[in-house]
């Protein structure tokens, strides 16, 4: 009986191991028996003892092999699962691609109010922090998601600074679409500077738009609509502003050391510009429209020249914004800058801006120098002076070093 008490143990190990799921002998086990027969290990009567004896353990451990059963489809499952999302991975593999910017400043100026008084400041800001993540899902279809985050202003928040999908034809028609929050196509902006120019400050536009564009090698079409944030007095909510812009392109080869490009833009709300937005004082009484031009000239990538003018095609009302009074009714700013390659990574650049009937809202006059030098190939040091003379006699001295890092 110690003989066979012992083979059950055995046998009913190997057997409940093997997660069976039917309490009858399997054809394996019968063999095993019918093989200690034939060796004379066990009689035939202590074979009919031990069938019975294993057929009652399997009985009474028929709820641990099931539990041992879902416990395997459980983990079955899971390895589906995670094969699932390699699979998801691995089909992404190529498709997205990771950028970014890192700028850290110190600042140092100087202000002088109308009446003689003079204010020193200085500061210390992670000026701009930017993670741009790009997925090319097809020849057609493309998204583009950027995360903003910069310090000042009492807002310490990363946002959302752009999130579109990109829908393209076939490479013989290029034509496109961009639908989502963007940077509508108002302006050209092309600077060489830490500070923001002025035509910038007064119309880069950012919202939840619809642009599409035609592009090819000498000429580049935009048009598109939105929901301007600022809207006419009287009017009811809805999508109120559009935007147009041309671009052309003086043709080069490989060989040709000029570039040549110049534009124009028209942005039917102006008052729903990012900057001015925030200088409204409710409903504007009309809309007024702004539009620019640009002229960008480059040589042998060593000399650089760019020109842009931005304004209102004709005035706001007086109470519109903060600053508009009855001599500032129709904004508008200009920027020229010119750089030069002075050596191997080495840029200098300097800079003449200004603006008419903005009050103190943008400087009447802006004069700069930057000097710029790139070590590494993403890294970036600019030591940056600006002098503002503003309409109301008060200026404004300001030096800016910037260490930036782009990947």
């Amino acid at each position: 009986m110690t003989k066979v008490l012992s083979i059950v143990a055995v046998l009913s190990g190997i057997l409940l191991g093997g997660g069976g799921q039917s309490w009858a002998l399997s054809p394996e086990t019968s063999m095993l028996l019918d093989l200690l027969k034939a060796k004379g290990v066990i009689t035939e009567s202590e074979a009919v003892e031990f069938t019975q004896a294993l057929e009652g353990k399997m009985v009474a451990s028929s709820p641990v092999v099931d539990d041992h059963r879902h416990s395997v489809q459980s983990l079955a499952d899971r390895v589906d699962r995670m094969e699932s999302k390699k699979e998801g991975i691995e089909a992404l593999d190529g498709k997205l691609s990771l950028s970014g910017l890192v700028e850290a400043e110190m600042v140092v100026s100087q202000e002088k109010k109308a009446d003689g008084t003079k204010t020193k400041s200085s500061d210390l800001a992670l000026a701009t922090a930017q993670l741009n993540v790009d997925a090319k899902l097809n020849q057609y279809v493309s998204g583009h998601l950027a995360f903003l985050y910069e310090e000042g202003g009492g807002d310490d928040t990363i946002v959302i600074d752009e999130a579109f999908v990109s829908l393209t034809a076939s490479d013989d028609t290029p034509v496109y679409a961009k639908v989502g929050r963007l940077y509508v196509p108002f302006g050209r902006f092309e600077s060489h500077f830490i500070s923001d120019p002025g035509t910038l400050v007064l119309g880069e536009t950012n919202d939840t738009a619809v642009v599409a564009g035609y592009a090819n090698d000498i000429a580049e079409f935009k048009v598109g609509g939105f929901k301007g944030k600022v809207k006419e007095a009287g009017k009811s909510d809805h999508i109120n502003s559009a935007v147009a812009s041309a671009v052309f392109f003086v043709p080069t080869t490989n060989e040709d050391e000029l570039s040549l490009s110049g534009g124009v833009s028209y942005l039917s709300n102006l008052a729903t510009s990012d900057s001015l937005e925030a200088e409204t004082v409710g409903d504007v009484a009309d809309m007024v429209g702004g539009w620019s031009v640009f002229f960008s000239f480059a040589y042998a990538d060593s000399f650089f020249f760019d020109a842009e003018y931005l304004g209102a095609v004709k005035d706001f009302a007086a109470a519109d914004f903060s600053f508009t009074d009855l001599e500032n009714r129709r904004p508008e700013a200009w920027n020229l800058e010119a750089a030069i390659l002075v050596c191997e990574g080495g840029e200098v650049a300097l800079r003449y801006g200004g603006s008419d009937e903005t009050g103190t809202f943008l400087s009447q006059d802006e004069y700069g120098a930057a000097l710029l030098y790139r070590f590494f190939d993403s890294t970036s040091f600019t030591v940056e002076y600006l002098y503002q003379q503003f309409q109301d006699a008060s200026d404004n001295s300001q030096g800016t070093v910037q260490l930036a890092v782009e990947f």
